[in-house]
């Protein structure tokens, strides 16, 4: 049986869960004075219009844990774009920067580097359907930082790995 929440519980529950997550990573993983941030974007398919109308998936931020300036908030990301979009159309965890950084950082528009140009190292972690990791993901955990990789980790198999059990 399953208890169905307002979208206020929801959101409350998911921003202490992602509270929690960067608590654990901070205690855990990266070094002591590591500002991070957490959000959850979620994959919707759209009709995108043009010669022929196709369906594009897009990640759009559902849930966040941090400073999440409006501007980055209310961006969309093409599966395939970005980090996030890489992690999702890869079915994989994916870490910026990284041996495709350079994909990456192209793969976004001017717009979105320009409001993202602060951050230094993300990880993006599929997220799945009642931990079905069989099926195609719903979505991506991302937690990033102004810091570099080397004070975040988020290239070691720990980070992953604790990303992963709360996505």
């Amino acid at each position: 049986p399953y208890i169905r929440l307002k979208n206020d519980t929801k959101s409350d529950l998911v921003s202490f869960a992602l509270e929690d997550l960067l608590r654990k990573y901070d205690s855990q993983v990266a070094d002591a004075d590591c500002e991070l941030r957490a959000n959850v974007m979620i994959a919707e398919k759209r009709f995108s219009t043009g010669l022929l109308p196709t369906r594009e998936s897009y990640l759009t931020m559902k849930y966040d844990a941090g400073n999440y300036p409006d501007a980055e908030r209310e961006q969309e990301y093409v599966v395939g774009e970005g980090c996030a979009g890489t992690c999702f159309a890869e079915n994989d965890p994916t870490y910026y920067p990284s041996d495709c950084g350079a994909q990456i950082e192209e793969s976004l528009s001017a717009t979105k580097r320009e409001i993202t140009e602060e951050i230094d190292s993300i990880l993006s972690v599929p997220m799945y359907s009642n931990n079905n990791t069989e099926r195609e993901p719903i979505g991506v955990l991302n937690i990033d930082s102004p810091q570099p990789l080397s004070d975040t980790g988020f290239d070691k198999e720990v980070a992953q790995t604790l990303a992963m059990r709360h996505a």
